[in-house]
């Protein structure tokens, strides 16, 4: 390595020359990862709302089914303010593993952890270590709790939404070096673009040294190759304000903001994206999100898979396993409604219903539009598990 970065302090100059780990054992970054989880720059994989993150631990055990002993263990298991768990897997430049089958190696990680992992078990592992209120305080923002019994629902309510994304296959693989490949650029790249619900990421932690000074500078490679990443700012991902400023002042933006304000009233929340953002619900029987909706700026000429422009449907039809019967029904009733209209255009494809309408017609017709999302965004609130409706 001979690239160098330059410090300058008091205006003295000092030089730091890059430092690889080829001569240190692999142990050393993974260590630097465990004691400073902020090295993989939740910033970087999220501009506009940074990830911050708890360490579960070091080699987290990881059986082929629950229930029987550990076959692999992934270097490091990481959990972000959104509940969300991150595989992390270290390895150096010169490991012949890091081209490609680290890859495979975190895939097979992440196929039988989701089956295997028992959310009990992972908490009650962070809490065995010291200092972990401090931790789990800081992360959820509960710095200013008056006392202990503050903490105790929103962690419930937190290790609660780390086993519902679990369970939904919600994961973030990262893979850390200190060079990545360009081999491995490739394939982390291609799998983002292509995998749904599983963030796949390589980040690249270079070090350099100088007199007493040691300094760690880490690149995120992958999240710009998601779908019309280069349509948004830093990272790809815009802000609800971003988007919603993309459509044309008018008649189209004030549809977009009733959308939005009716939307937020019943209870959904917003997912924006690098072209637009989209409309969800939590409901009890189903384990992650619903959505609902699709909304892109006229700008944008194609969303995800088929949807585009005000889109109204759902996409969780080839699930396996499949959603429970009152979620499918109501979800099949509600994308049903946009199919007869002289407005609305066919936006289905493999697992997704929807309709969508151009932006001058979803202005026109936008007080019918908040009507039906209200009514599912209603119904997929009132949806129970199957036996416990009417109980106390």
């Amino acid at each position: 390595m001979s690239d160098r970065i330059y410090v300058r302090t008091d205006g003295k100059m000092e030089v730091l020359m890059a430092k690889s780990f080829d001569d240190e054992q692999e142990d050393v970054l993974q260590k630097l990862i465990a004691e400073h989880p902020d090295l993989v720059s939740g910033g970087q994989i999220r501009p506009e709302n940074p990830l911050r993150w708890i360490l579960i631990t070091r080699e987290q055990g990881i059986a082929e089914e629950l229930g029987v002993g550990n076959r692999w263990a992934v270097d490091h298991l990481l959990i972000d303010q959104d509940a969300r768990p991150t595989l992390v897997e270290v390895k150096r430049r010169k490991n012949p593993e890091v081209r490609r089958a680290v890859v495979g190696q975190l895939l097979e990680y992440a196929a039988h952890a989701r089956r295997s992992w028992d959310i009990d078990d992972l908490r009650r592992t962070f809490e065995a270590r010291d200092g972990w209120e401090n931790e789990l305080r800081g992360l959820l923002d509960a710095s200013d709790a008056s006392d202990a019994d503050d903490l105790g629902p929103t962690a419930d309510e937190f290790w609660q939404e780390v086993g519902t994304n679990l369970r939904a296959s919600n994961l973030r693989l990262l893979i850390v070096s200190d060079e990545i490949p360009d081999s491995l650029t490739r394939v982390v790249e291609f799998l983002n673009e292509q995998m749904r619900d599983v963030d796949v990421l390589a980040v690249e932690v270079k070090r350099y040294m100088g007199g007493r000074r040691e300094t760690f500078v880490p690149r995120v490679i992958g999240r710009s190759a998601k779908p019309g990443a280069s349509s948004g700012g830093a990272g790809g991902i815009l802000t609800m304000d971003e988007i919603v400023a993309r459509f044309p002042d008018g008649s189209v933006r004030e549809a977009v903001q009733q959308l939005i304000k009716h939307a937020r009233d019943a209870g959904a929340t917003f997912e924006p994206g690098s072209r637009g953002f989209s409309i969800r619900m939590k409901c009890s029987v189903w384990p992650q999100p619903v959505t609902v909706a699709w909304l892109y700026p006229p700008s944008v000429t194609s969303g995800w898979m088929k949807t585009r422009h005000f889109s109204f449907g759902a996409a969780i039809f080839d699930y396996d396993p499949p959603p429970p019967a009152g979620l499918r029904d109501l979800l099949q009733q509600y994308a049903r409604e946009f199919e007869n209209d002289s407005y609305t255009h066919d936006a289905s494809s493999k697992g997704v219903v929807a309709s969508y309408a151009e932006p001058d017609d979803a202005a026109r017709h936008v007080d019918t539009l908040i009507a039906r999302l209200r009514r599912v965004l209603t119904g997929l609130k009132a949806l129970e598990p199957a036996g416990e409706a009417g109980q106390p």
